[in-house]
């Protein structure tokens, strides 16, 4: 599956799928899913993917802050009217 084309409904299923399968119930949450959500940031506000995909809030801003941070993300949009845009050097 392409990731540009991944929608959040596909993404929920992934992380159901995970939780159901998951060794540990406080185990990390995988790099792929992490990718998975990194791809559709850009298409769904902030808050609309927290709740999807039962995420905690706190979790959610530190890995945004470090991708942004680091230039893998560009644009972050919070509650449909707040978005942190990336200046580009």
């Amino acid at each position: 599956m392409e990731q540009n084309s991944i929608t959040l409904d596909e993404v929920k299923s992934h992380f159901e799928r995970w939780r159901a399968t998951r060794s540990k119930l406080r185990e990390r949450i995988p790099q792929h899913l992490w990718d998975e959500v990194k791809a559709i940031l850009d298409r769904y506000p902030l808050a609309e993917v927290t709740k999807s995909l039962r995420i905690n809030a706190y979790q959610m801003c530190i890995y945004c802050a470090k991708e942004w941070l680091s230039g893998t993300i560009h644009t972050i949009t919070f509650y449909r009217k707040y978005t942190l845009n990336q200046r580009k050097k």
